[in-house]
């Protein structure tokens, strides 16, 4: 188990959203003979930003969820909405000049929206997204990495009430990858009351939190190796 922490000091405050020419990527060095169908990017909010800075002291193998002869690269934009992710691949495929596309991309982002979109926007949203990444990326499985709860949702008028919203999202983005040949990660073993998952500002993953996520997305890429037939992941409580 990963050694005890807690969170990175700049963790602790509060940052201004970014912009995406400033997308800070993590991962271990590259080799000289990685191949398109070894690279994976996890493109995500806050909570993918943190969780590299989490892995980062652990190496390389760390950073890779222990993937062999495969290359993750963290893709966290801190403050980032669904409607961001076509631009952070495009500003990530132009940093490469073309040059190895991902055979997967995984997405965590939407936690920032759930509070400002109905259920209906957020579909329509997600449509949009996917099939924009789909014309970026036409060969790349796209992965939905589940959102996970909050202990606390600023400007909520119920905390359940968001978190009840957030399953339904979910369950949205099932169909909807489904249909785009995609495949979807969840995180059943996560609840909005597990206050001792989160840090002490209520939103981002204290370490235990952080563990229990990363060893999610690990496990998950293990079994879709394993099993690339199937559409859903589910972690074991």
């Amino acid at each position: 188990m990963p050694p005890k922490r807690k969170g990175t000091g700049a963790g602790q405050r509060k940052g201004r959203k970014r912009n995406i020419a400033e997308l800070e990527d993590v991962s271990a060095p590259a080799m000289d003979n990685t191949r398109d169908e070894d690279i994976i990017w996890i493109v995500g909010d806050s909570l993918i930003y943190w969780a590299a800075q989490y892995l980062l002291p652990w190496g390389e193998s760390a950073l890779n969820l222990h993937l062999r002869n495969r290359r993750v690269t963290w893709k966290g934009y801190r403050g980032g909405h669904l409607a961001d992710v076509p631009a952070i691949i495009t500003e990530s495929m132009s940093r490469l000049g073309g040059s190895h596309v991902p055979a997967v991309v995984i997405i965590h982002m939407g936690t920032n929206d759930l509070v400002g979109l109905d259920l209906l926007a957020f579909k329509h949203l997600l449509e949009s997204v996917i099939a924009e990444c789909k014309r970026l990326l036409p060969n790349t499985i796209f992965m939905w990495s589940g959102i996970i709860p909050r202990h606390f949702y600023k400007g909520a008028r119920s905390q359940k009430g968001i978190d009840e919203k957030r399953k339904e999202v979910n369950k949205i983005a099932k169909r909807i990858l489904a249909r785009s040949e995609g495949r979807v990660i969840r995180h059943d073993n996560f609840r909005w009351d597990m206050s001792y998952l989160f840090r002490d500002d209520d939103v981002h993953l204290d370490i235990l939190g952080q563990d229990q996520f990363t060893g999610n997305l690990r496990r998950a890429l293990h079994f879709f190796l394993r099993h690339p037939e199937e559409l859903e992941y589910h972690p074991v409580s």
